[in-house]
């Protein structure tokens, strides 16, 4: 049995650029995210590698993405866009995983 993977796309320097801005251009100038492994709540800005932790205390992981979800809701940012936003800091802004448009809402499952 065969596997065969997808094709990968090559994109040039200026391709990356413009799919970058694209992608920024969605999303919000920060959000808030709990990060699982070490249970604290960040702050992602827009554009930047890696995230902010905060100083807010608290207990539990489930309970900094209770209030992660809060603190984004009042400030408009969608689940995607958060989504995107945690990815983009990790990933690369350039990446489609990066593009709040291709996340779907999980809470719908």
């Amino acid at each position: 049995m065969s596997t065969t993977r997808p094709k990968r796309e090559h994109l040039s320097a200026q391709d990356l650029r413009e799919r970058e801005a694209a992608n920024l251009a969605k999303l919000p100038e920060l959000c808030h995210v709990a990060v699982q492994t070490e249970k604290v709540l960040c702050l992602i800005k827009r554009g930047e590698k890696g995230y902010y932790r905060t100083d807010w205390p608290v207990s539990s992981y489930e309970f900094a993405q209770k209030w992660a979800r809060e603190r984004n809701a009042t400030m408009g940012v969608t689940p995607a866009q958060a989504s995107a936003m945690q990815n983009g800091s990790l990933l690369g802004w350039s990446l489609p995983i990066a593009d709040p448009d291709h996340h779907f809402n999980r809470s719908a499952r």
